[in-house]
């Protein structure tokens, strides 16, 4: 049976607090070759994720994108409230310094956006060593939905030239 090298296979997977899609492309190549794309930190774990590729294939061009939405609980949305504090006091003195001693709620928006006062999106709920088994669990289903696809598609060229054969021989 032939084995055709392109395909596409995805899967998703939802846990409490996470959900992981991950899309996989083939295309032909002698050897196999990965890129990893998709939400940080992932594409800094190429080596992880081609450790469980090279289970499923042993040729080809294969993309990963992965896609890690991790959704907050109310827990996870405490703003740090000794930062913030240090922050309005260094904006207020700074302001009484300019010659402008109202401090102005406008500053408040910018205060927030501040780095270590909000948590920030995309970085809530499980660090990624505890996401990985999610991670591997939905790339094993996508490799498996790729294999399915690149075994049909194998079949339907191994059809087509068996056709032609005939026809040649005929």
């Amino acid at each position: 049976m032939l084995l055709s090298m392109t395909g596409f296979g995805e899967a998703r997977t939802e846990t409490e607090g996470l959900i992981v899609g991950i899309e996989l492309r083939a295309l032909n190549n002698r050897h196999l070759k990965l890129t990893v794309r998709g939400t940080d930190p992932y594409p800094m774990f190429e080596a992880e994720l081609e450790k469980v590729v090279r289970r499923h294939v042993r040729r080809g061009t294969i993309t990963v994108h992965v896609r890690v939405q991790r959704i907050a609980g109310s827990a996870d949305l405490t703003l740090n409230s000794t930062a913030l504090t240090a922050y309005i006091q260094q904006i207020r003195v700074a302001c009484e310094d300019a010659g402008v001693p109202e401090f102005t709620g406008s500053l408040l928006s910018g205060v927030l956006a501040l780095p270590g006062i909000a948590p920030e999106a995309g970085h809530f709920g499980t660090p990624p060593d505890g996401e990985w088994p999610t991670v591997e669990q939905t790339l094993t289903a996508a490799l498996q939905r790729l294999d399915a696809m690149r075994r049909e598609e194998g079949q339907m060229m191994a059809a087509e030239l068996l056709s032609h054969h005939r026809t040649v021989t005929e």
